[in-house]
């Protein structure tokens, strides 16, 4: 976790987690590109996939949006979460940051109307 205790210090709002041997970031929606801007200067080189979960009527907020992220340097893996809201699902795109976030963004979109903020 060493890589990733300066983000730590960085977001005090980030809730952290493990799942399966993985740390997981729960982001701050309004912090999202911000906080992924971080990780890719941590060395956070690879997006590998962006999606997301329809909550339906478990949550209050009822969409999520995953980023899975990889450093090839690190030989590590991350994953990111956020919450959007019911009413006006939106997020900032990240990718500026990967551009290969740009479909798997797309599809989130087609799939929950979750609209990425600056996506291309």
């Amino acid at each position: 976790m060493e890589t990733l205790q300066p983000l730590v210090e960085r977001f005090p709002e980030v809730r952290w987690e493990e799942s399966h041997g993985q740390p997981v970031a729960v982001v701050p929606a309004g912090q999202w590109f911000d906080f992924a801007s971080a990780v890719k200067e941590a060395g956070f080189d690879m997006c590998s996939d962006v999606t997301a979960v329809d909550w339906h009527r478990s949550r209050p907020d009822r969409f999520q949006v995953v980023a899975n992220l990889t450093s090839l340097g690190h030989r590590r893996q991350l994953r990111m979460i956020t919450s959007v809201g019911r009413q006006d699902p939106r997020v900032a795109s990240i990718t500026p940051l990967w551009p290969g976030a740009n479909f798997a963004e797309r599809e989130a979109y087609d799939m929950f109307g979750i609209e990425f903020e600056g996506h291309p």
